[in-house]
Parts: structure tokens; C-alpha cells; sequence
């Protein structure tokens, strides 16, 4: 079966930027294990034309853009490329890898063929971020969104919060597909520690802010590594403000890294901060699961699908930052060997939903039907 997928990853000096990219990454990996399926993968919006032999049976072509607006990117090149590579391939199904503004690449004769990964509620999106530019991005895509989801026939959810959002399913062949986590993520390391992480975007929807205020309210002993990058030169000001008021060493910030650095830095960090306003099942957390991280977490979207109370984590509500200090307190008086028995729950739930091999054969499967 030949399969073009279709969303964005970062060129192959670049690091990963945020979680449809890491899903993306480890659904191709996941993909090389199966031989039946040819993967032509199309990621659009680059400063040159790239094309790299991933796997034995994954291409990918990295497409250079054409227009600086990524929506006019999207519908005048991208759409036409796209056309282009079906026919010349004789591509038995085109899977695009995300929604919002991404739908324009539905075409009406190809839409029985195409497959959508829902990975964003545009309206929740837009009801958590301050940014004007965003809100405006956000109702855009939304629009679009609205005005294609007539041509949606088939349709992968990532969790069961997202699906029931979903108020017409009578038109859609749909399937629930957790996101995969690739290979590498599944070694533990030997290193104990008691250590904290937050890794992804830092803006208002992650709720980065409450986590360095709730950092500032915690004893001296716990310290905090941050990987990513700010979406505005004002937030990570404000950000850097908060974490200079604490001694020296308090806040590690990392900048965005790859798989190799971000293991490297959290090696001795037991649990990943999550203290998001909006998720829908985020990657990150099934990443640090594979890693043997507990997590702290809200409890948003899908975030109850994936973190079980005293099991493999701890979940507070959105925005309460005692709630969040509880959660690091609790952690913290755990016993090295309770710490050890969450650790090997968060290692063995990951293992059992979110590897790549296996989700990667469930989406094939998916393929197959259609």
C-alpha cells in the first residue's frame, strides 16, 4: 500500500518543535517496521527542497515555500503538490497529519482516500491564549475547519475527550488511535534522582507562568529544567523575571533540544510538570512515561486518559497553583521505593498504549478498511 502523509517536521539538523511533530516522527518510526507500507512524506513551508530516505520504506520530501502566508502556502502550492504526487505515485491513501488550517488540502474527489488526525480543538485553543495575533490565526482556522469538515470522511481521534467533542460522527468512518512514542523514549535510566522537567512550547495554553510562580513557593533543595522555546519575546521576559528572583540553579532553561538532549538533561529528573490550560492527549506525557517519569498534571482534555492518581502521577485543576505546589509535595514525600513502583506504572501503561510499532499497525489497519 502507498500512503503520502502530509504535516510538518522539522528539516534533520533542526530539533523537534512541539507535540504534532514528535507524533508525526514517531508514527514514521513506528512505520518502519511495516514493509507492506510505502510512505511518501510531504512536509511543506521549508527554505529549500530536501528529500531524505528515512527508512527502508519512508520517504520523506521536504517542499520549499512559495508564499511567507502559511494559508496561502496551504492552498495555492501545498494542495497542487499534493494532486501532483498522487497521481505520479498511483497513492492508494493520503493521510493528513493534523486539522484547522491543514483541512485546505482536502480535494472533493480524493476525500473517500484521505485520512485527517484530529490533533487540535481550534476553539479551545483560541479561548486560552491572550495573543491577538493567535486568537485571530486560531478563528481563521477555525473557519476553514468549518467550512471543509463536510469533505472529512474518515477520521483517526486521539482520544476519547476529542471524539466526544465531536458532534456529528453520522458522515465519518472513525477510529481512536492513541498518539506513538517512539523506541528510543523506552530506556529508564540508572541515574536516581528527584529532579523536575517541563518540556514544550512556554506561552499561555502550556501555563509555564504558574509553574515558575509555584517554583518560587517551593523549597530550596527542588530544581526545575525547562526545554523549549517562548512563543513571544514578552512571555519568556516575564519568564526569565520570575526565575531570576530564585537562587542560582533553581530553573534550568534548556531551549528546544533533541530526544538525545532531552534525555541527557531530565536523566536525573523523576517527574515531568505539565500545567497546561488546553490539551487534547499530549505527547510529552507518554514520552516521559516511556522514559520511567511520573507526571504532574492538569486535569484537561485527555490529560485523565493517560495520568492515574497515585499510580503513574498526580493531576490538580487548571490554574490553581496550590494545587500544583501539593502535587510537588507529594511527590516529594514519597518513598524511594513507592517513587519506584509509580515509575514502573508510567513505564508499563506507555508500553502498552503508546508505542510506535503498535500504533503504527492499528493506523495501517485503519488504512486497510478504507
Amino acid at each position: 500500500m502507498r500512503v503520502i502523509m502530509v504535516s510538518h517536521i522539522p528539516l534533520p539538523e533542526d530539533n523537534v518543535r512541539g507535540g504534532v511533530e514528535a507524533v508525526t516522527l514517531g508514527l514514521l518510526k513506528g512505520f518502519a517496521r511495516c514493509q507492506d507500507i510505502q510512505i511518501k512524506f510531504l512536509s511543506f513551508g521549508h527554505d529549500r527542497d530536501l528529500t531524505v530516505q528515512l527508512y527502508d520504506n519512508v520517504e520523506v520530501c521536504y517542499v520549499k515555500r512559495k508564499y511567507r502566508v502559511r494559508k496561502l502556502e496551504l492552498w495555492l502550492h501545498a494542495r497542487k503538490v499534493v494532486r501532483r504526487v498522487f497521481d505520479e505515485w498511483k497513492a492508494d491513501i493520503i493521510h493528513i497529519e493534523g486539522n484547522g488550517s491543514l483541512l485546505l488540502l482536502l480535494q472533493r474527489d480524493l476525500a473517500e482516500r484521505t485520512v485527517v488526525t484530529q490533533h487540535g480543538i481550534m476553539a479551545r485553543e483560541r479561548k486560552n491564549t491572550k495573543s491577538l495575533r493567535r486568537k485571530i490565526n486560531l478563528l481563521a482556522a477555525q473557519m476553514i475547519e468549518h467550512h471543509k469538515w463536510p469533505l472529512v470522511k474518515n477520521i483517526i481521534f486521539i482520544s476519547d475527550y476529542n471524539k466526544n467533542l465531536c458532534k456529528n460522527l453520522d458522515h465519518l468512518k472513525w477510529v481512536k488511535i492513541y498518539n506513538p512514542v517512539g523506541d528510543d523514549y523506552f530506556i529508564q535510566s540508572d541515574v536516581f534522582g528527584r529532579g523536575f522537567c517541563f518540556i514544550g512550547r512556554l506561552n499561555e495554553l502550556k501555563g509555564v507562568r504558574d509553574l515558575f510562580l509555584a517554583m518560587a513557593s517551593l523549597p530550596e533543595d527542588i530544581s526545575l529544567n525547562v526545554i523549549g522555546g517562548p512563543d513571544t519575546k514578552e512571555y519568556m521576559a516575564e519568564l526569565e523575571g520570575i526565575a531570576s528572583s530564585l537562587p542560582p540553579g533553581r530553573i534550568k532553561m534548556h531551549g528546544w533540544q533533541n530526544g538525545e538532549g532531552i534525555r541527557s538533561i531530565t536523566e536525573r529528573d523523576c517527574c515531568l510538570v505539565l500545567p497546561s490550560n488546553q490539551e487534547i492527549l499530549p505527547v510529552v506525557i507518554a514520552e516521559a512515561m516511556a522514559m520511567g517519569k511520573i507526571v504532574i498534571a492538569t486535569d484537561v482534555g485527555g490529560v485523565s486518559e493517560m495520568v492515574e492518581n497515585g499510580v503513574n502521577g498526580f493531576m490538580y485543576r487548571a490554574g490553581n497553583i496550590n494545587g500544583l505546589i501539593q502535587c510537588f509535595q507529594k511527590v516529594m514525600a514519597l518513598s524511594d521505593s513507592e517513587l519506584k513502583t509509580m515509575q514502573n506504572n508510567a513505564v508499563r501503561l506507555a508500553r502498552e498504549r503508546y508505542y510506535s510499532v503498535s500504533i503504527a499497525e492499528k493506523t495501517a489497519d485503519f488504512y486497510r478498511e478504507i
